[in-house]
């Protein structure tokens, strides 16, 4: 879907956060999949939709969003 939204000319990508999605769906973690894309698509913009950050131990967000700012174009 990424590589259709590049290609189709999209320049911003939305990463969300899902809890108990179930078995038929899969979800990954918001900020590992926006460092993919950036990776992938450097010239894309990635907005995170929702990102629960209660739910999380408040270190580990902190420390990959100060990852990915590091590694943002």
């Amino acid at each position: 879907m990424a590589q259709a939204a590049h290609e189709t000319g999209f320049n911003t990508l939305g990463v969300a956060n899902k809890f108990l999605a179930g078995p038929v769906h899969q979800f990954f973690n918001p900020l590992a999949l926006a460092a993919h894309f950036l990776a992938k698509f450097p010239d894309t913009h990635i907005i995170t939709a929702v990102l629960l950050i209660p739910y999380w131990n408040p270190e580990t967000p902190a420390e990959e969003i100060a990852t990915l700012d590091a590694m943002a174009p």
